[in-house]
């Protein structure tokens, strides 16, 4: 294996940020996960090319829904894990 090192600061990039609203649904809060556990427990759609909007299509009629790790959907899920 050949390994290079950046001889220059390599630019940050910027904090993600969330849209204040989605069709019927406004932003809540985010989480951070557990050690060994989901923060969100609900139905699971997954793809690579998810997105917020896309979550939120799939999700109509359900109270809440969420995004984790850029591709999974969780939609109507009861609670946040106990230790998340």
């Amino acid at each position: 294996m050949s390994l290079y090192r950046a001889t220059t600061p390599i630019p940050q990039a910027p904090a993600p940020s969330a849209v204040p609203e989605i069709g019927a649904y406004k932003f809540s809060n985010c989480q951070t996960e557990g050690t060994g556990i989901r923060a969100l427990t609900g139905l699971e759609i997954v793809s690579d090319y998810m997105t917020n909007e896309m979550c939120a299509s799939a999700c109509v009629g359900y109270s809440m829904f969420g995004t984790e790790y850029s591709r999974e959907c969780k939609q109507n899920f009861s609670s946040f894990a106990s230790n998340a």
